[in-house]
């Protein structure tokens, strides 16, 4: 397994928490991790009940996700694969999304094996997921980890989906056919999103059964416990923001519209990485607020579009916006900088 690879997921906070403290970024972490296989229900940090995305309430469903940015260039490039991980990460730093995916969909044209055994073609889904993390887009991250696990495609589709909640009743028939696969074959993949199934259902029983079968049918237990780490890391985050929206959908429709509210609001739209029902709020705001009478709020305004900007993959769009706070607040990103 590449060292550039050798990273935990992670989510990126944003800027707009600097000015006012929001939600934080904490996930699901490993407690007493085991040195030779992936830990067991104890050893990791409870992840919430699935019922925040089996039965939402009330209902956080949309319509849209954000546009999948990684379209890869036409021009010639001698670069190697390494190289454009490398560049990716560059990018990375420097926020750009659209750079970063577009680095990494140009090393996925070099893979032609794409298969459980192949190492970089696990290491480039690793950092996908990572990078699709640290935006706010967790749909793509745990579509990017599940790929590693080699299920079929249409069941991926359906467990990372969150605009559409699965029943407990549509992830056991998932379990039931992924099971009928890991019968026929030694894939530890299989067993990783069958744990993965079992946790977000609160069985411990079978989770710890699945978590072992893995292990036991792993030739890189590194690459199984990463996989399964990413997983278990990814939903929990999902179930964690999308609990937060739920509550924070009641808390606005039952109080007074003010500037707090709403931007609370439009935060947790924007952890979710539901950018368009966020930036709906925050553009209202930005419109009716006077940066000159309301600076605390037009800046908190504004951070948030930033990062909104940044979780599109609007590079320039993210710096115009970075540029206008720094205007009126020169010392507003001073704690990144310490």
């Amino acid at each position: 397994m590449g060292a550039n690879v050798r990273r935990s997921l992670q989510c990126a906070v944003g800027y707009a928490v600097v000015i006012v403290a929001m939600a934080g970024c904490a996930i699901p972490v490993v407690t007493n991790e085991p040195s030779d296989g992936i830990p067991t229900t104890a050893e990791v940090s409870t992840i919430p009940s699935a019922t925040a995305l089996l039965a939402p309430s009330p209902d956080t469903s949309r319509t849209s996700r954000p546009p999948n940015l990684a379209k890869p260039s036409d021009r010639d490039d001698s670069r190697t694969f390494e190289e454009l991980l490398d560049s990716a990460y560059k990018h990375r730093s420097q926020r750009d999304l659209a750079g970063a995916l577009t680095e990494l969909a140009l090393a996925e044209e070099m893979i032609q094996d794409r298969s459980p055994s192949n190492e970089e073609y696990i290491d480039l889904l690793l950092m996908k997921a990572d990078t699709y993390a640290m935006f706010e887009r967790l749909d793509e991250a745990e579509e990017a980890l599940l790929k590693a696990t080699f299920i079929p495609d249409e069941h991926i589709d359906l467990i990372a989906d969150s605009t559409k909640p699965l029943s407990e009743d549509d992830f056991l028939e998932i379990a039931d056919s992924i099971h009928q696969l890991a019968s026929q074959t030694d894939l530890p993949g299989y067993h990783v999103a069958l744990s993965l199934i079992y946790n977000i259902l609160g069985d411990r029983e079978s989770l710890a059964r699945e978590q072992q079968a893995a292990m036991d049918v792993s030739v890189d237990k590194d690459v199984t416990l990463a996989i399964a780490m990413g997983l278990y890391k990814v939903r929990g985050r999902k179930l964690e923001v999308h609990a937060a929206l739920a509550e924070q959908i009641l808390r606005s429709a039952n109080a007074t519209e003010d500037w707090v509210g709403q931007y609370q609001l439009a935060a947790q739209y924007y952890f979710a990485g539901w950018f368009s029902e966020s930036q709906e709020i925050v553009d209202r705001y930005l419109a009716l607020l006077d940066p000159a009478d309301d600076e605390e709020p037009y800046l908190n305004f504004l951070a948030l579009k930033m990062n909104i900007e940044m979780g599109l993959g609007h590079y320039e769009a993210m710096k115009e916006y970075e540029a206008k706070i720094l205007a009126i607040d020169p010392n507003a990103f001073d704690e990144f900088s310490q």
